[in-house]
């Protein structure tokens, strides 16, 4: 006697497409974020590795780190004989280019950074494309590090720079665009004695140039209560 198979009927079909959609729609934004997560935390430390492994060498030729010739303009042609002297022997790179103010490294693996601000601020970007626009992706593409292995200015930014290469960026006081969260305005927050307020390790989360260090001080993973998106 033949065996005979029951069919499913459409509305059983229909039910279990609505259950999967349904847990695709709860899964799949988590595994994506969960992936960029990835993505960041890698990349940051890898550049992070890279980097101070690069001023550790270029040591051994050009001395000290803290008696290096930093420029003391804003010039691309100065930024561009500072790399040359203190990174190109020591540091891989697919191309460089030169764009107003901006010095700017594009590497083997799809990542950039750029040179501002003389050469003692860096923004890292981990995919080229955003590199450009940088200050637009803050916090979420890209990165800012600071350079300042003599830094003699308050508590917390010599704790975080003094003596060492490359490291998260922080500011030495704290700022009206930190509390605003914009770029814009340069004017310290004022405490009662008119004075600027001198910036500490709570101030981290007022503004994403200090992502990175937000990140670095969760052993360069990102925190739950990060508070941008990627």
């Amino acid at each position: 006697m033949p065996i005979k198979f029951k069919a499913f009927t459409l509305a059983e079909i229909l039910i279990t497409l609505a259950i999967i959609g349904v847990v695709a729609a709860l899964t799949i934004p988590n595994l994506v974020y969960s992936y960029k997560k990835r993505v960041v935390e890698t990349r940051l430390l890898k550049f992070y590795n890279i980097m101070n492994e690069t001023i550790r060498l270029s040591e051994i030729d050009n001395g000290d780190k803290k008696t290096w010739s930093f420029p003391t303009n804003q010039f691309a042609d100065n930024k561009e004989k500072f790399y040359n002297k203190y990174f190109k022997n020591y540091l891989k790179s697919e191309r460089r280019s030169k764009e107003g103010y901006n010095y700017y490294v594009y590497f083997t693996d799809g990542t950039a950074m750029s040179i501002i601000y003389g050469t003692t601020d860096y923004i890292y970007c981990i995919d080229a494309k955003y590199l450009k626009q940088s200050t637009e992706y803050l916090g979420s593409k890209c990165f800012q590090f600071g350079f300042y292995p003599d830094a003699n200015q308050s508590e917390f930014t010599r704790k975080n720079y003094l003596n060492k290469g490359l490291e998260p960026y922080v500011s030495n006081k704290l700022y009206a665009s930190d509390v605003t969260d914009s770029t814009n305005s340069p004017t310290c927050v004022k405490d009662e004695n008119d004075e600027c307020v001198i910036m500490e390790e709570k101030d981290l989360y007022t503004n994403k140039l200090y992502a990175t260090k937000i990140i670095q001080m969760n052993n360069w993973k990102i925190p739950d209560d990060y508070p941008w998106k990627l």
